[in-house]
Order: C-alpha cells, then structure tokens, then sequence
C-alpha cells in the first residue's frame, strides 16, 4: 500500500532528476571512427593499437558536478536513505568526472573509482572456466543475419507488452546494447546470431534491463531510474543468471564473461591494445573479428574496466539465491544488492511499489527448471570457489 512520501525525499529525488535528467553513459563510449580503426588494425596485421575518437560531451561537467553537490540531502531524515542519495549522487560525480578525461590516462583511474577492478577471485575463477573443456547444447552456428534478429527482438519487446524501438547501428561496440534514455534497443550492423543468442540476449536484454527500465518507470520515486551506485553489477548478475534460469545460457557465453575479465586485468597491468588483443585471438583462439570487439570494449575511453562486472555480478546473484534470499525488490528498478535493506524498507514503508514486472526466469526459479547438469556444476562451483 503507497503512502505518503515525505516532502524532503521528494524534494531531493526531483532535484536529482532534474540535474542528471537524460544523462548516459554508455552511448559516448562508443567510437565515432569505430570500423574506420578495425580496418587499419586488421591491415597493419594486428602490430599497431587503434586511435579512437569520441563524440564530444554535452555538459559542462564542472556545472553539472556544482549542481549536484547543490542538492541538500541532509534534509533527508531516515539514516538509510539518506545515504542512498547521497551515494547515488556521488556515483554521478564519478561518472562525469570519468567522461571528462575520455580518451586520456585518467579516464581509467577514474572507471576503477566507480566499476573497481577483477579481484584475485574474479581472475581465479574466470581462468577455472577457461580451463573447462568446450561442449555445444546445441547448434550454436550464426544463423540470423542482423535485421533477421532485430525482428525477433521486436516481437519479444511486443510480447513483453514494453515500447522500445529496436534499431541496426554500425557505430555501436557491442552486439546488443538498450539506451533507456531513447526508449531504444541497437543491434549491430553486419553480424548475424545463432537462435539460442538471440534467446539468450531476450533474456539478458529485454527480460532484465528494459524490464527493469519499465518498471522504474512506474515508481514514483525517480532514483530507480537514474540508477543507483555501480547498478552494474546487479543488473548484469540478474541478467546473466536469467540466461541461466531459463536454460539459454551456453559454455561459449561463460568463456566470454571469464575473458572480459582476463583482457581488464591485463589492460590494468599496463598490457597495450594490441599485446591484449594477442592474449585473446592468440593464446584463447579467439577469432580476430571477435578478439577485436571484445577488446575494443575494455580499451574505449582509456581503459573501460565494467567487463568484469559480468562474471562478479553472476557470483553475487549465484550466492544470494543460494542463501534463498529474496531479490524480487530488485526488480523495482536500477537496483544494487548492496542497498537492497533500503529499498525492502522503502516498500514496507509504501515509498515504493513492488515490481509490476518480474523476468519469468526468476518467478519460476530454478526448482521448477531442468538445467543442464554440467552448468549447474560449473556455477554452483563458481559459488565454492
């Protein structure tokens, strides 16, 4: 039941929307002269590191961090909440300060002060699944070409009852990406998917991170939107085990979450583009149109280092189901497990509504699904690690 919220948590969560308003991260990440440099490094033979350009930032960030800073959140009286604002508002002040220095040295130092780094842990169990033996499901042959995808990733967005558009981009790093700011989900131009990728990206993309746009979207509370500190972690935890739950996940997705982690660690440790880039098309046999995008994905900006999140995020998830835990109040929005207390409390309170929409993986949960045995094995292991 919804009560009344009290006016100082409105006032700061309104003040904190109009500051960030439509402010995102991910789409000044993405090269302008992306294919343009794949080109000269592919003709250079893999011996020269590409020299990506970025689109320029539209906030003065000094402002734009002024403003923030402005916002009296000491009027806030709960203990808890308090804090989460003034995280989530810090959390900005990282990420401009991040953009600011995009393409400089500094632009990594400050994605370790907002994403962190692989710990020994990360890096001992990614190596564990690169060590495991490759098997195939099923056919995982590319049989989609890109448009053939975008339609059935249109479909599911209409099955789902959401209203985001879905288009090709050639300019964009990943495969996938949603910008929750446009309403709008990219493919990438050129590629084709297998059908258990596109399942898989269903699941990971539209079932997790467009559900989770919509439902905070319904909460009258804004900071479910804007995101709270490193959401990261949390929504690709959920994402990737919703893969899992539904039975989409494959040994070739697990190996690519355990390299973003290996190519971050030998990005921080110094290792240039093109001696990563051989540690990846080289030592993991990764093909080099793959090897190139994955890594483009870590050195954009300076050093990107949220690919490791994948991995870590899936252990965090694994461990709290584990311990029967219930997440469904992350689902109210950009959530992070490490405030879920806060918002259970925020919805016991009536601040907060319970999720409208919740991944169909998860309302089902893993008792009533059949996983494969071998993946049950490696991530129950990642859990025991």
């Amino acid at each position: 039941m919804e009560t009344q919220i009290p006016k100082s948590i409105q006032q700061v969560d309104i003040k904190l929307k109009n500051r960030i308003k439509a402010f995102e991260l991910l789409p000044y990440l993405n090269p302008v002269n992306l294919e343009v440099e794949r080109k000269r490094f592919f003709k250079h033979r893999f011996e020269i590191n590409p020299t990506f350009q970025y689109k320029k930032l539209q906030l003065d960030p000094k402002l734009f961090k002024r403003e923030l800073f402005s916002i009296k959140t000491e009027t806030i009286e709960d203990d808890k909440i308090r804090q989460l604002y003034d995280d989530t508002i810090q959390s900005y002040v990282d990420k401009v300060d991040m953009l600011s220095h995009l393409g400089q040295k500094k632009f990594l130092y400050n994605s370790l002060q907002y994403f962190g780094q692989p710990t020994s842990l990360d890096v001992k169990q990614a190596k564990f699944l690169l060590m495991c033996p490759t098997f195939v499901l099923e056919a995982e042959q590319e049989h989609y070409k890109d448009e053939e995808a975008a339609q059935q990733f249109r479909k599911a967005i209409l099955d789902f009852g959401f209203d985001f558009t879905v288009e090709l981009s050639s300019s964009i790093v990943s495969r996938v990406i949603v910008v929750s700011g446009k309403n709008k989900m990219f493919v990438k131009k050129g590629i084709s998917f297998s059908a258990i990728e596109i399942a898989a990206l269903i699941e990971h993309e539209i079932g997790i991170h467009i559900l989770t746009t919509k439902n905070a979207r319904e909460q009258r509370l804004r900071i479910f939107s804007i995101g709270m500190p490193n959401n990261t972690k949390t929504q690709e935890g959920l994402a990737v085990i919703s893969e899992y739950l539904s039975n989409n996940l494959t040994m070739s997705r697990l190996r690519d979450f355990a390299l973003r982690v290996i190519a971050v660690k030998s990005m921080i440790e110094g290792n240039d583009f093109k001696t990563t880039f051989k540690v990846l098309h080289e030592t993991h046999k990764i093909p080099a149109e793959k090897a190139f995008y994955m890594n483009t994905r870590i050195y954009r900006g300076g050093g990107f280092t949220k690919d490791y999140l994948y991995l870590h995020g899936l252990r965090i998830i694994l461990r709290k189901l584990k311990q029967d835990e219930d997440l469904t109040n992350l689902f109210t929005g950009k959530t992070s497990i490490e405030y879920l207390s806060t918002i259970n409390k925020m919805v016991e309170l009536g601040y907060v509504s319970e999720p409208m929409n919740q991944s169909q993986p998860f309302l089902l949960r893993k008792e009533e699904l059949t996983q494969h045995p071998i993946f049950k094995y490696l991530l129950e292991g990642l859990v025991e690690i």
